[in-house]
């Protein structure tokens, strides 16, 4: 647990050390499932951080092609944490090139009927370990997609299976230049997808089509009610998950989702609550993946890496070699147009009258446009999730309300709650929209949810004081609202008993005390006009008069303040306490 704090904190503290840790991969560390699990997956983050800071000749090779081994072992063993800390840990091997295609497939894959025999890469040479896992798993989903009737084995490898090619299509680096495709599986909704129509094996250019096709066939299998089971929900639930995965690595691809309906189904009322909160979950989840990317500075890094790829494969002529940002050499290939004429030959001719500096801005002057191109794709990338999203908000809005049974309700209201607050630090929604929703929940059954909209209400008011007062009584319709529909087996607040208590007699709980006092009740107008406008509620002809007792009491608070103020200091000057006791000097 150390090691991982201080390597999150500090990857180059654990650089010299990454290879002591590489045999906890090996899950034979002695202790219960539980703590084996958080082991490997704190050792498999604590490798993708470090080891990248480790120098090549440094690191060895026999002992992390064994990590390697380790690490594919961890995917068909352990949960979805394991299995994502673990494919990212493998991509790291991989971009390094501290790893080759001789990693094998732990063999007791052939046992459990996952068909580990991948085909062979189409040029015959060795295959990526992150592509041959996603072959492996996506092959076995691929046959078990038409069976309506699941065995328990079919049943554990499609969970497992749709949790790991999710998580290879996010982390696995892509060729350069290999774009993004632009499909659209099932407009109006739909979500049948054949299994005929999908290609038998993947490779670097399908990888992404094939598997979003593969997971939106199962997440349509549970995400309708009507056919909802314990089996169809878990397989929804890890299709989705699966998909949010993909999406984090490929951003774009949500306004795919959008249009073949994946974004509204999970979200509306058909789909199950367990589907919901599911949604609501990878939303946020996929939101705060893309603030870190662009904050932490790997946005710009991957711009970059996608403009040398651009760049690499442009067609300036074969010989010169220009170095890009991070050091690396990119060596130009020859254009040969149309009337046999290359490149270097047309520039040479057009500048035989121009400097040598000039002949190079004509041949190289393709870079700014690219540049621009590469930032553009980047900048609507950043956005695109989000915009996604604003279109959906009126939906996450509604779920603030959920009353679905069990405890399912609150949880659905804690997740929109939590998405709403990403939403709004991101600036992805009106604060004067969404105020009144979070007001109303301040009366909701859930003290943590009464806690979590009071925070958010707090930051909002401080970023916006006038905000909040506009939207008050909007708040307090809506929290009334809130009210009338809360299920009988949830507790309603207005009703509950201080325990500490233990007496009938106790306080109620009250729903806007702290916003009132934290945000309206230091300030005279803001206090008056809530008042007033509350009042006004039930009886519009009583606002006139409670304004004018309102500044009559409020200014008899100011004059007793004052003279209570007056009186202090007068009796601190005299010695003498203001209740009347005499001081020293007694008397009477």
């Amino acid at each position: 647990g150390a090691a991982y704090v201080f390597c999150k904190a500090s990857p180059a503290l654990l650089a010299p050390h990454v290879e002591t840790l590489l045999p906890y991969l090996k899950a034979q560390n002695h202790v219960d499932p539980k703590a084996e699990t958080l082991v490997v997956a704190k050792v498999s983050n604590v490798v993708t951080w470090a080891l990248p800071l480790v120098s090549p000749e440094r690191r060895d090779l026999s002992s992390l092609a064994s990590c390697a081994e380790d690490l594919l072992k961890l995917t068909y063993k352990f949960n979805s944490d394991v299995i994502h800390a673990a494919v990212e840990s493998l991509a790291t091997l991989s971009r390094l090139g501290c790893i080759d295609g001789g990693a094998k497939p732990p063999t007791s894959w052939a046992a459990s009927g996952a068909n580990p025999g991948a085909p062979p890469s189409p040029a015959g040479g060795a295959v990526e370990p992150l592509l041959k896992l996603g072959r492996l798993f996506y092959r076995s989903l691929r046959q078990r997609l038409p069976r309506h009737k699941l065995e328990p084995k079919d049943l554990s490898t499609i969970l497992r299976g749709l949790v790991v090619i999710g998580a290879v299509c996010r982390f696995k680096q892509h060729p350069a230049g290999t774009p993004v495709p632009a499909l659209s599986l099932a407009a109006g909704g739909s979500a049948v997808v054949d299994a005929g129509s999908l290609p038998e094996t993947v490779d670097d250019c399908n990888l992404i089509e094939a598997c979003y096709a593969l997971l939106v066939g199962y997440l349509g299998r549970g995400s309708a009610e009507k056919e909802q089971g314990q089996d169809t929900c878990q397989v929804a639930t890890n299709a989705l998950r699966g998909l949010c995965a993909m999406l984090m690595g490929t951003p774009r691809l949500m306004l795919n989702a959008d249009q073949d309906g994946v974004v509204g189904r999970v979200l509306g009322p058909g789909a199950f609550p367990g589907l919901r909160l599911e949604a609501l979950v990878s939303w946020r989840l996929i939101l705060e993946a893309e603030e870190f990317r662009v904050e932490s500075g790997l946005a710009r890094e991957q711009m970059e890496d996608k403009l040398s790829g651009h760049l690499a494969t442009a067609s300036p002529p074969p010989s010169p070699t220009k170095l890009t940002k991070q050091g690396r050499a990119v060596r130009f290939a020859p254009d040969e147009r149309s009337d046999g004429e290359s490149v270097p030959e047309a520039a040479a001719s057009a500048a035989s009258a121009a400097s040598a500096e000039d002949a190079a801005a004509l041949l190289f002057g393709g870079g700014s446009a690219t540049k621009r191109k590469v930032q553009g794709d980047q900048d609507s990338e950043s956005s695109v999730v989000g915009g996604v999203l604003q279109m959906h908000l009126p939906r996450v809005l509604q779920l603030l309300f959920d009353t679905a049974p069990r405890a399912h309700g609150p949880r659905i209201r804690a997740a929109a709650a939590s998405l709403l607050g990403v939403m709004l630090r991101q600036g992805l929604v009106n604060p004067l929209q969404v105020l009144p929703y979070v007001l109303a929940l301040l009366g909701d059954s859930s003290a943590d949810l009464r806690a979590e909209a009071q925070r958010l209400l707090l930051l909002e008011d401080e970023k916006q004081p006038d905000f909040l007062k506009t939207r008050m009584l909007e708040g307090v319709c809506l929290a009334y609202k809130l009210q009338l529909t809360v299920p009988p087996h949830e507790a309603r607040p207005l009703e509950a008993r201080d325990a500490e208590a233990g007496t009938q007699d106790a306080p109620q709980l009250s729903v806007f005390g702290g916003v009132y006092a934290a945000c309206l009740r230091a300030q005279r107008p803001k206090r008056q006009g809530f008042l007033r406008g509350l009042v006004s509620v039930f009886d519009p002809k009583r606002a006139a008069d409670l304004h004018r007792w309102l500044s009559a009491a409020d200014d008899l608070a100011d004059q007793t303040a004052a003279a209570a103020h007056h009186a202090g200091h007068h009796a601190a000057a005299q010695g003498t306490s203001p209740s009347g006791g005499g001081g020293s000097g007694g008397g009477g």
